[in-house]
């Protein structure tokens, strides 16, 4: 007889080959895994995996969509609650932990706009391109060039280096 363990991998294993062509090394240990989706460049890491003793979840953070794999081949309805509350456990910590990013990258894109001063006239970007430096802030040899939506202001911005030649 095949241990659990085992059989659960190995069944995770065929499911996401079957569906994506990917093959990720898959540990039983319940710790959430990001593999690349072999349609996608090298490095997308848009797949995941979680692998319990009885359960494996595996899904698309790009589609959304996942899968769950048993250990029995008829699970009951319980087991079947209980691995799709997981696999939506993980895609809300997935949203929470985005936005928890977000929201540190917003503020500290506030933060260097707010220690930036006024662009300098002449500040060799502007000058090659012969621009005014309006609405844009200057961080040492930095240039801060706000994003909007047309409206508002985005809380990111783009850096320009000085003396650095345009294409």
């Amino acid at each position: 007889m095949i241990p659990a363990r085992l059989l659960i991998v190995g069944r995770l294993a065929v499911a996401i080959q079957a569906a994506t062509g990917a093959r990720p090394f898959i540990i039983p240990d319940g710790q959430l895994r990001r593999f690349d989706h072999p349609d996608k460049p090298r490095g997308n890491r848009r797949c995941w995996q979680v692998c319990h003793e009885e359960v494996g979840i595996w899904g698309d953070w790009a589609s959304g969509g996942y899968e769950v794999v048993f250990v029995d081949e008829r699970p009951s309805a319980a087991q079947r609650d209980e691995a799709r509350q997981r696999a939506q456990l993980i895609q809300q910590q997935r949203q929470h932990l985005r936005e928890h990013h977000y929201a540190e990258a917003a503020l500290r894109a506030q933060q260097q706009w707010q220690a930036a001063s006024e662009a300098q006239l002449h500040h060799a970007y502007l000058q090659q391109k012969a621009i005014p430096p309006l609405g844009v802030r200057q961080c040492g040899r930095y240039l801060l060039v706000p994003i909007t939506d047309g409206e508002n202001c985005a809380t990111f911005s783009v850096f320009i280096l000085m003396g650095v030649s345009a294409l």
